[in-house]
């Protein structure tokens, strides 16, 4: 049985498999976060405040049915809820993390840019994410981290993004991530039956610095978004 552990230091680091040319995501498949950052992230996320509150729909559209995948029929809003936590702005853990992984995509992108928010999402076997964008705009970033201390691949919990049609899938591996442009649709499969434990990661989303006053602009008006977004 295929078990991550970081705990007990079983982890390699890793270079990322590839460039961003925007056309394609950056896996990165060695440790994203020092270890005693990840370390405190998960104390966070174990003893944070979690509660029914998360959906999957974007910001530019929320149908009131869609179609996710041949393995499950059509789902609604009520139907779409996942696991969500209140965190506060200057919680210290989520920004260190932040600002690790902020210098990792700046070398790569080749800009600069600012975090304008952080999504903490938790899934358990049934809880269904359906297909979404976390912006519309081309000048934002998504990186999706993997949290769990601990995962065996059997229970499933991949990562899934496309643009024009072209399908990447990522297995979910401990303190891992992917760097997509936030327009682009992307889902997190929910564990499967063999495992009772939560699935957690966190997204954390980066403009163009030279953009925000825009990103602001053009969302001041979404209270979903002013609920998480850094001002």
């Amino acid at each position: 049985m295929l078990v991550y552990m970081l705990s007990q230091g079983i982890c390699k680091h890793h270079q990322i498999h590839s460039g961003m040319d925007y056309n394609t995501p950056i896996h990165y498949d060695g440790e994203v976060l020092p270890l005693p950052c990840f370390f405190g992230l998960d104390d966070e996320l174990y003893h944070g405040e979690w509660a029914l509150c998360n959906s999957s729909y974007s910001f530019d559209s929320r149908p009131p049915n869609m179609w996710v995948g041949p393995e499950q029929s059509r789902v609604t809003y009520k139907d779409n809820l996942c696991w969500g936590m209140r965190w506060e702005h200057d919680k210290q853990q989520f920004l260190e993390a932040a600002t690790i992984i902020k210098m990792k995509i700046q070398k790569h992108i080749k800009k600069d840019i600012r975090l304008c928010k952080i999504h903490v999402n938790g899934q358990t076997f049934g809880q269904i994410s359906t297909f979404h964008k976390d912006f519309t705009q081309d000048w934002v970033w998504t990186f999706v981290l993997f949290t769990n201390m601990e995962w065996n691949q059997e229970w499933g919990g991949e990562f899934i993004c496309y643009n024009d049609d072209k399908y990447y899938h990522y297995p979910y591996v401990p303190n891992r991530g992917v760097l997509i442009p936030s327009n682009w649709q992307h889902r997190g499969a929910s564990p499967n039956n063999s495992t009772d434990k939560l699935r957690t990661t966190i997204g954390f989303s980066y403009v163009q610095a030279d953009k925000w006053d825009e990103l602001i602009t053009s969302l001041a008006s979404t209270s979903k978004t002013k609920s998480r977004f850094l001002s």
